[in-house]
């Protein structure tokens, strides 16, 4: 089962990579690349359908309550994103009367598009300890392997995981995606004499970065909580 489901979040992630590429897929492969994405995302939600059962159960401290609202937002987001996509798309009114106000559902999916892209690397980031045991894996099966070593090296990791924030950084500054995701500007501009490896590697580094903020912010919560236990753990030592 685990398996299966990271093999479904591996596609899903992909499909998000190439949805957000509009330049290079083009509308109709754009549209058929969002269907299966749709399908994906509600395969996923019957996969991890124990997660909502398990939602009133337990404590909530500050990181289930972060994930919480992140995972909720995700749901919210591609609802949104579901609705409006289908409300423009030609493939789907060739198949069903799905009526919609197309300034309304353009500005929705617009808006919906890029927080959800940010979400979702948050998300990512979040649980991206899944990623790091895996490649602790790989060095333990690979250990005589010089060049895997390296590559998989903890300095070598944090170098390139800098590396793609700060580009991914300068991507989200210098694209102006600020601009879409407050709807200060309601056209997307798409630059198509870009190559189609430089417009993914922007949408790469525009995940990365928010991997890696997601990431390191799970990283200072845990760090907050273990310094608030060793706190509350000595006052009690001196009480004793």
């Amino acid at each position: 089962m685990m398996k299966k489901k990271k093999i479904l979040d591996l596609l899903m992630l992909i499909g998000l990579v190439f949805l957000m590429a509009f330049q290079v897929t083009g509308q109709l492969v754009h549209e058929y690349i969002g269907l299966i994405t749709i399908g994906l995302f509600i395969l996923h939600q019957i996969l991890n359908i124990r997660w909502y059962k398990k939602l009133f159960n337990g404590q909530y401290n500050s990181i289930r309550i972060i994930q919480t609202i992140i995972n909720f937002l995700i749901l919210l987001l591609f609802l949104a994103l579901a609705y409006s996509g289908m409300g423009m798309s030609q493939v789907v009114g060739r198949f069903m009367s799905f009526q919609a106000k197309i300034s309304f559902v353009r500005k929705l999916h617009l808006f919906c598009s890029y927080w959800f892209f940010l979400v979702i690397s948050l998300h990512i980031g979040m649980h991206w300890n899944m990623f790091i045991q895996m490649i602790n894996k790989l060095k333990k099966k690979k250990n005589n392997n010089k060049i895997i070593a390296r590559l998989t090296g903890a300095k070598t990791i944090q170098v390139a995981a800098f590396l793609i924030f700060f580009y991914g950084s300068w991507v989200f500054i210098d694209s102006r995606i600020y601009e879409y995701m407050f709807l200060k500007t309601e056209f997307v501009f798409f630059d198509y004499t870009r190559s189609g490896f430089s417009v993914f590697m922007d949408s790469l580094s525009l995940l990365g970065a928010g991997i890696f903020i997601g990431y390191y912010l799970l990283k200072g919560i845990q760090k907050r909580q273990r310094r608030k236990r060793k706190t509350a753990q000595s006052v009690v030592r001196r009480e004793r």
